[in-house]
């Protein structure tokens, strides 16, 4: 049986937003309002402070409806019942509000379908990304821990997997609570994998961080190729609270698309400064659209002040050269291994690609390296990663590599002085 295997990059869509002064509504506001009637169009409104009984009070004042509290940022999710735009611009004007965006929705690119093997083919000896990267050498020196837990805001994990179901904490499905996290598409069950595919079981392949545990916490739409920035927001929450040492987010909105700036992502950008801000790192994928200047976020974030352990990955391929579909910009951290690679599919194994298949590279590094009983700051953590990466474009720190491809062994090594 064939499955896909989607690389997740999200066509984000027109945001609503406001800032004092208050300004008219756009045009775009009667799109969003007939989207409403459909059920499908929501708002994020920052209101720190407020109760869930007070933000169900305020959504109702303005004929909406409370979809979801995230409670840590200081937000609500709310769905546009029967709200016209009388109703949204009042909103606005509450004194405990502090911002109005809308939820944005994207969806899941799909590369194709992906070529299965059976179960009990030996793929470790093709797992050229794990050479690259000297990731054998490494496990020489350093293993990593089993308390270390690296949780992926992906499309959930197949849990019946035999490379991931003794690894596996408590998940998360974020639109769909009441339902396990259970993996829909693929793609998180790829990325999972490339994380911490058990090793030494005498079949399959093997993870960067063999010994690491791993999350689910499922964002996309139950049985869709869609995603919003308010799920990712509160995944990303969840897995913090709940014990993430890293989380990895093959996942990117990219400015340009219907308008959308960084501006227009408070929500998301206030979930990564509460990871970073917990000592948690946040390894995102750099984008696959560099058939043009792309921007895409939270990656774009990284190297921003206040933005210290968000690592943004691009890809390479054998040669250690830029995948051509891999975004780049002053922003990028490191590029690692990505293309055409062997990897976990649902109920088997295949071949992924993609800055997708990049970030958990880094994810798995970065597990081999964290010890949660003596965790290192996120500054240290980076500078074993980063400042060990192979330079491999021009000479120094570049757009178009970052820093370099991460080198496992190098970092280890690092780690151990």
């Amino acid at each position: 049986m064939h499955h896909r295997l989607l690389l997740l990059m999200l066509m984000a869509a027109p945001l609503v937003g406001c800032q004092t002064p208050l300004r008219p509504w756009s045009p775009d506001t009667a799109a969003l309002l007939a989207t409403s009637r459909a059920g499908a169009a929501r708002l994020i409104v920052s209101a720190p402070g407020l109760s869930e009984a007070a933000l169900t009070t305020l959504a109702t004042r303005h004929r909406l409806r409370l979809v979801a509290h995230l409670d840590p940022l200081g937000c609500a999710v709310m769905g546009l019942a029967g709200a016209d735009a009388a109703d949204l611009e009042q909103l606005q004007r509450e004194p405990a509000v502090r911002y109005v965006e809308r939820d944005v929705a994207g969806t899941f690119s799909d590369t194709g379908r992906l070529k299965t093997e059976g179960p009990s083919d030996p793929l470790y000896a093709d797992q050229w990304d794990m050479q690259r990267m000297h990731a054998p050498e490494a496990w020489e020196v350093r293993d990593g821990s089993d308390h270390t837990i690296v949780a992926l805001l992906d499309t959930g994990i197949d849990r019946d997997h035999p490379e991931l179901a003794s690894k596996l904490v408590e998940g998360l499905n974020v639109p769909s609570p009441q339902d396990p996290p259970e993996d829909d598409l693929g793609h998180g069950t790829a990325t999972a994998g490339i994380v911490g595919a058990v090793a030494n079981n005498g079949t399959g392949l093997v993870g960067v961080a063999p010994r690491a545990l791993l999350m689910p916490v499922k964002v996309n739409v139950p049985h869709t190729g869609s995603v919003r920035a308010a799920d990712a927001a509160s995944g990303l929450v969840w897995a913090v609270d709940h014990g993430a040492n890293v989380v990895n987010m093959s996942l990117g909105f990219t400015e340009g698309e219907d308008g959308l700036t960084s501006d227009g992502l408070k929500t998301l950008r206030s979930a990564v400064a509460y990871a970073l801000d917990k000592g948690v790192m946040v390894v995102c994928a750099a984008g696959n659209i560099a058939s043009r200047p792309v921007t895409s976020y939270p990656a774009a974030w990284a190297g921003s002040e206040g933005f210290e352990g968000l690592l943004a990955v691009g890809a390479t391929d054998r040669a250690d050269r830029r995948a051509a579909y891999s975004n780049y910009g002053p922003w990028l951290s490191v590029v690692a291994p990505a293309d055409d690679i062997p990897a976990l599919s649902i109920g088997g194994y295949g071949r992924f690609g993609g800055t997708s298949a990049a970030a958990p590279h880094v994810s798995g590094l970065a597990a081999l390296l964290v010890t949660p009983s003596r965790p290192p700051s996120l500054k240290t953590l980076c500078s074993w990663i980063v400042g060990t990466a192979r330079d491999v474009g021009p000479a120094g720190r570049d757009a178009q590599y970052g820093a370099g491809v991460v080198d496992a062994l190098a970092a280890v090594q690092a780690s151990t002085r």
